[in-house]
């Protein structure tokens, strides 16, 4: 409904859902996604359900939309917020916050943070669960933001592509130049592809097309007898011409040997993000185990082995924990290789600078009062009554985690009701800051 549209007279003074996917798919974009969030204060009474037609239009035409509710459901507004529940976790799903790369990512994110922030606000007897439409399912594995990728959606868009590829050259230049774009130009893969790829279609494009019908050839004819008639017998005084002798045949040249085969250099295996990371160190400690453990998405083990290593930094690996003098004077070098190899590995999900921008946002809390609350309940540490969560119950997974989650088990996850967390993130997010990270 545009903002001089009539609710009374919606037929005609309303744009079709159609309409808006016929001009988004006649934009010239590789792909789109339509979102539509709409506040209804009123159902349909033949019970077919708002968004029916539209779902089908959708189908069809092979556009990605993301629906702020279910069919027969009811799509609320925030009454201090201004803005309807889709839209807020909508924007936190495509930000740092969510960290959602793809769409199935965030189709994900927005079932399950919706609902939530409904009920906060209507309680529980209030419902609204979004869905989504990606056809053909190759399209939820579509990276709508490359700085939130993880390797693993990667893969899963490269074995969706080569499943579509199928001959068709210019179709695969776009997926791959897709998959160049969220890896940041760090997939050796994607740039032989593409390099591939362009020269298959230049020489598409100049090889003529061969003809499927067979060769005529001409037969000359015999000069002088065009006619038909019978030749005329040679009179007696002339002599007939002896046929000349038959010639030998040419010899023929040689066959020319096919050239050699170029020996072909084989690909270098794809470099995993990671692997770009230096691994310095002021202290000597090695941080190849947390790199690995972070490439195989082991969030848990690699949340522990980074208090392994803080400890062997800071010269404190038997005292087992850190304390507020160690941090104030933690080696900046290591605390940056902690830091980068988990922001890369959670695609700006999790890490010490993650944590420390959200720390600011909540007022930069030093004593447990409303702000440290505030912050806890947003990095996952706190549930919404504000009650430390066990170690145990937290998510581990980037796609399903609070933004800024981990790390934590260099906090202390076992020191009684976490009395000394507050001053300990103090500590730490000010080195985090001095060191420039």
């Amino acid at each position: 409904m545009p903002i001089d549209g009539d609710p009374d007279d919606v037929a005609e003074s309303g744009i079709s859902t159609a309409q808006v996917s016929e001009w988004l798919r006649g934009c010239g974009a590789d792909n789109v996604v339509m979102m539509l969030d709409a506040c209804r204060n009123a159902g349909r009474k033949d019970g077919k359900g708002i968004g029916d037609e539209t779902g089908r239009e959708c189908k069809q035409t092979g556009v990605i939309s993301l629906f702020s509710c279910s069919p027969n459901q009811f799509s609320y507004e925030l009454p201090d917020d201004g803005r309807g529940a889709f839209t807020k976790v909508l924007l936190e799903g495509l930000g740092v916050q969510g960290g959602c790369a793809t769409v199935a990512r965030l189709d994900e994110y927005l079932k399950r943070r919706v609902p939530e922030v409904v009920r906060d606000y209507w309680g529980e007897r209030v419902n609204q669960v979004p869905y989504s439409i990606a056809e053909p399912i190759n399209k939820s594995n579509l990276i709508l933001m490359p700085q939130h990728s993880r390797p693993e959606d990667l893969n899963a868009l490269m074995d969706a592509f080569r499943a579509e590829k199928a001959g068709d050259f210019r179709l695969a230049l776009q997926c791959w130049l897709r998959v160049n774009i969220a890896s940041r130009g760090l997939d050796p893969e994607a740039l032989d592809e593409i390099v591939e790829l362009k020269v298959k279609l230049r020489q598409a494009a100049t090889t003529p097309v061969k003809s499927s019908s067979m060769p005529v050839t001409e037969v000359p004819l015999p000069k002088g007898n065009l006619g038909g008639s019978k030749p005329e017998p040679p009179s007696g005084n002339q002599s007939v011409p002896k046929s000349p002798a038959p010639q030998p045949p040419a010899p023929k040249a040689p066959a020319a040997k096919p050239p050699a085969p170029k020996p072909t250099t084989p690909k270098p295996p794809a470099q995993h993000p990671l692997d770009a990371i230096a691994l310095d160190s002021e202290k000597g400690v090695d941080y190849r185990k947390l790199r690995d453990l972070l490439k195989a998405g082991q969030w848990r083990e690699a949340d522990q082995e980074t208090l392994q290593v803080m400890l062997k930094a800071a010269n404190r690996v038997s005292d087992g924990w850190l304390d507020a003098a160690s941090l104030k004077i933690f080696p900046c070098k290591d605390l940056k290789t902690i830091d980068q190899l988990w922001v890369t590995a959670s695609g700006g999900h999790f890490g010490f600078s993650v944590q420390k921008k959200i720390w600011e946002d909540c007022g930069s809390p030093t004593i447990s009062l409303k702000n440290w609350d505030q912050f806890c309940v947003r990095v996952g540490w706190k549930n919404q009554i504000t009650t430390y969560v066990d170690y145990s119950d937290l998510r581990f997974d980037p796609s399903l985690s609070s933004q800024g989650e981990l790390p934590i088990y260099v906090m202390g996850v076992g020191w009684d009701a976490r009395a000394g967390w507050v001053m300990f993130a103090w500590c730490l997010f000010s080195r985090v800051e001095t060191c420039e990270i």
